[in-house]
């Protein structure tokens, strides 16, 4: 809880404070562990970097983040960011807090988009994934061990939920082109 306070506190001071940086041993939440946090704001330019972030039981180590033109305020908001988990993806994202509405942008590969919109409107949430030519094998840390895995194709299409907790509603529109799938051993 002091970290999630101290994180709020640094996201709202001015840009024109010369440098602030931040530092926080441990964030957990449903899902999500994050360990050795450090943050640093300089003007427009945020960097950040986790020793070691796990999300649904996958975990990762020297997760960095850079944003090219950060703002703060009633709109977080990070243009020409870049994420690296294992390889640097670019991406855009903006967080309105007045609406409460998110929206990610993910730009991992070339005419490759990922766009997460959520908003939430009393206690429930709405959100829609877009994807143009995403690259299903980007999948396969989550796909269930047992099944074969995705070694080429793409998803284009739309994917809306909504609900409260969890899903109560799902719909979309998915295109799948060029799949193919292998088993453990790359044998089938």
């Amino acid at each position: 809880m002091r970290g999630c306070i101290a994180l709020l506190l640094f996201l709202a001071l001015p840009a024109s404070a010369a440098q602030v940086t931040l530092h926080i041993d441990t964030l957990d939440g449903p899902q999500f562990h994050a360990r050795n946090i450090r943050a640093s704001w300089q003007g427009d330019t945020l960097s950040a970097s986790v020793g070691e972030l796990s999300v649904q039981g996958r975990t990762w180590r020297n997760v960095r983040l850079d944003c090219g033109a950060f703002q703060a305020g009633d709109t977080l908001q990070c243009k020409h960011g870049r994420i690296v988990l294992g390889r640097a993806i670019p991406f855009d994202f903006s967080y309105r807090q007045a609406a409460q509405r998110l929206e990610l942008v993910l730009f991992p590969g070339s005419g490759e988009t990922w766009r997460l919109e959520s908003q939430q409107c009393n206690a429930r949430w709405e959100s829609r994934l877009t994807l143009a030519r995403a690259e299903v094998s980007r999948l396969t840390p989550w796909w269930p061990a047992a099944w074969p895995v995705p070694t080429a194709g793409t998803l284009s299409g739309v994917l809306f939920w909504a609900g409260n907790a969890l899903p109560e509603h799902v719909s979309g529109a998915v295109e799948v082109r060029d799949l193919a799938f292998s088993d453990a051993a790359g044998l089938h």
